[in-house]
Parts: structure tokens; C-alpha cells; sequence
């Protein structure tokens, strides 16, 4: 989670809105929330 806190920080110097264009380039976001899923699915595999 500190790896993306420090990520999302370098990304946002440079661009103070986080817009829906801005989110496809947030690599790392989505590797984190993917994977996150993977582990705690939101509904149990039958």
C-alpha cells in the first residue's frame, strides 16, 4: 500500500485533478486492485 501511496503521489505532481483519462495511466492502481480481488473475491467460488 506505501508503494502505491508514493506512486500516486509522483503521478498527481504533475496533474492536480484526477480525471477519468488520467485513471488509464494509473498501471500500478489497477495491478493493486486486480490482485486485491484475486485474494478476497466479492463472491466465494463455488
Amino acid at each position: 500500500m506505501e508503494d502505491l501511496q508514493k506512486f500516486h503521489h509522483r503521478i498527481m505532481q504533475y496533474a492536480r485533478i484526477l480525471t477519468y483519462d488520467s485513471l488509464g495511466k494509473l498501471y500500478y492502481l489497477h495491478a493493486v486492485i486486480t490482485e486485491t480481488l484475486r485474494l478476497y473475491p466479492a463472491v466465494p467460488q463455488v
